[in-house]
């Protein structure tokens, strides 16, 4: 009996798509932090203007708040909650790793762009 075992051709599929979900759940994030970054830009230009008053205004605040929380709850943790609920934790810990390592970078990325 050996100490280390190869891994089979279908924990090595398994372990590629562990990566691909992870990355991919990382850009989706950033993508919706960019597109979130956007719209409260555009919002921010209409600051002069009367939008129905403070309590409205607070409202919709605290509602896109939540909203997005969750929309960004499920791109980080949707995928990693479904493999843990089917058995599979070790995948479930490298997928968001990989989505918060993925995060990390671009975040990296736009620090260095800034400071250009």
């Amino acid at each position: 009996m050996s100490l280390f075992k190869k891994k089979s051709n279908q924990e090595k599929v398994n372990a590629e798509k562990t990566m691909k979900w992870g990355i991919a759940a990382g850009v989706a994030q950033a993508i919706y932090i960019g597109l979130v970054a956007l719209f409260m830009n555009q919002i921010n230009e209409l600051g002069n203007q009367p939008l129905g008053g403070f309590l409205t205004s607070f409202m919709f605040f605290l509602l896109f708040f939540v909203l997005s929380a969750v929309v960004s709850g499920i791109l980080v943790f949707g995928k990693p909650i479904f493999l843990i609920l089917n058995g599979k934790n070790k995948e479930a810990v490298s997928t968001l790793l990989a989505t918060v390592l993925v995060l990390l970078v671009i975040t990296f990325l736009v620090f260095v762009v800034i400071l250009l």
